[in-house]
């Protein structure tokens, strides 16, 4: 024991201060075990302050501190009724009643607990927040109650725990019964499952006539969104596992209105789709933690070129007239309002955003950014303000589509329809959405984007976006190289 004893001694540093209560100079330097205390959480990140100051992504230094604080607060629970099921005027009594009451807690002491507030801005109130601490269910009956009630109904399909940001999309997507619907990202599920009760809104008239197609890559996402959507029970849905970037065109044979003749296969095109993207997940600190030690600038640059092409396919597969919602739980304006931006170069007047400032009345937004800058994080950080200041070696990795449009530009000025959400405006988490209109049919051609988008394509892009044959390439990398030495 006094070879442990020595050896604890000399490595005060490691694990010698779990032996220092054998020693005999424990008086002198204190016992501290410290192996099952739990390390609270960190909240910050310079990185993330530095990043979105410099982005000016609100008004004020106040609103920015406004906004970091909440960002270090608990997320609400949040959950909504199903609008389909036949018990829905049953579980909203239930709700109320649980609302706002005094009762004796455990240990004795009387409180006021605030219970279920229905969230104003979701129509017909079927949605509700809650923010009293799980501590506190303990401590009470009738939130323990409370608490077991809605473990039973959601098992039961009948309520789904849901972010409130989470529901903003199908909401915006206005689905009919007759409309085909595609969910280009759907696990794992909470989003596909209000579009489906979309689908079934007026099943009194009859079982809908319109599909519901959810996919995503990973099968056991996969598995996971059927989990969550079987409780529906319905038989609009179809679940497929493809790239959401590479996802097929459809196409089947018609007959000619007026003589029956067969007719070639004829493109199918979805009324509504959804594009909610995998991003960088910043809007979720208040519930992903360990997301503050994790952030990164950079994480944008990767996900920017998975997004925009995402967006891309979807346009493609969407019908003249129909509408699609693009949205990220990121604040980061790459993978924002850049991917908007491009989507919208790229189709070039036969695709606008929609204006939803009418929409969802008594939802607080703000508007989408129409300038941003972009921070390249070499050897040493610097902002580039526009793609021509970018050096002719940086290129490769710092594309033109991560760059906000000219000023003044329509493009540019649409961009404030777009849709910002910051928790310090109504407790939420962050998130981004856009709702675009797609007026024409655009021809699907292997355009310069296209290009940069899928390097896997046999042809080569120029920095300037001009397609060029294999020696012209060949040629340029040669004088890039020869310039960098110089």
């Amino acid at each position: 024991m006094e070879q442990v004893v020595k050896k604890a001694r000399v490595n005060e540093t490691g694990s010698a201060a779990k032996w220092s209560r054998s020693s005999k100079k424990s008086k002198d330097r204190p016992y501290r075990d410290d192996r099952d205390e739990k390390q609270a959480p960190v909240k910050d990140s310079m990185a993330f302050r530095q990043f979105y100051l410099h982005q000016n992504i609100v008004s004020s230094q106040e609103e920015f501190d406004a906004l970091l604080a909440t960002f270090q607060t608990p997320l609400p629970t949040t959950f909504r009724v199903s609008d389909i099921s036949s018990f829905k005027s049953q579980i909203l009594r239930r709700m109320h009643r649980y609302s706002n009451f005094e009762e004796v807690l455990t240990d004795g002491s009387v409180s006021h607990v605030s219970g279920p507030a229905p969230l104003s801005w979701y129509p017909g109130q079927l949605a509700f927040a809650f923010t009293t601490p799980r501590h506190e269910l303990r401590k009470s009956p009738v939130l323990n109650e409370f608490h077991k009630f809605l473990v039973r109904e959601t098992e039961l399909g009948r309520v789904f725990r849901q972010e409130a940001v989470s529901m903003l999309p199908p909401l915006l997507l206005d689905v009919q019964p007759h409309h085909c619907v595609l969910d280009m990202c759907a696990a794992p599920g909470s989003k596909t499952a209000q579009l489906l009760e979309a689908l079934h809104a007026n099943d009194a008239n009859g079982p809908p006539t319109g599909v519901v197609v959810a996919n995503d890559l990973d099968t056991k996402r996969a598995y996971l969104l059927v989990h969550q959507t079987r409780r529906i029970k319905s038989p609009a849905l179809i679940v497929t596992t493809q790239r959401a970037e590479h996802f097929p065109f459809l196409s089947f044979p018609s007959p000619d209105p007026t003589s029956g003749a067969p007719q070639p296969d004829q493109p199918f095109r979805f009324d509504r789709v959804l594009c909610d993207v995998p991003c960088s997940g910043d809007g979720t600190l208040r519930k992903c933690v360990e997301l503050w030690r994790q952030w990164h600038p950079n994480m944008a640059w990767g996900l920017h070129r998975l997004q925009l092409p995402i967006l891309i396919r979807g346009l493609q597969l969407l019908k003249p007239g129909g509408l699609l919602v693009y949205s990220t739980c990121a604040l980061n304006p790459l993978e924002n309002e850049a991917v908007v931006a491009a989507a919208l170069h790229h189709f070039s007047g036969s695709v606008e955003l929609v204006e939803t400032g009418d929409m969802l009345p008594g939802f607080i937004r703000r508007p989408g950014m129409t300038s941003w800058q972009v921070q390249d994080l070499g050897k040493e950080s610097v902002w580039y303000s526009s793609f021509d200041e970018v050096p002719l070696k940086r290129r490769k990795k710092l594309k033109s589509t991560c760059f906000p449009p000219a000023v003044g530009s329509p493009v540019g000025e649409s961009l404030r329809r777009c849709m910002r959400i910051y928790p310090h405006l109504q407790n939420t988490g962050g998130f981004f959405v856009a709702l675009l209109r797609k007026t024409s049919e655009a021809p699907i051609s292997d355009s310069p984007l296209n290009q940069v988008l899928w390097p896997s394509r046999p042809s080569k892009m120029s920095i300037d976006g001009v397609a060029q044959t294999q020696p012209e390439q060949q040629q340029q990398e040669q004088q890039q190289e020869q310039e960098q030495e110089q």
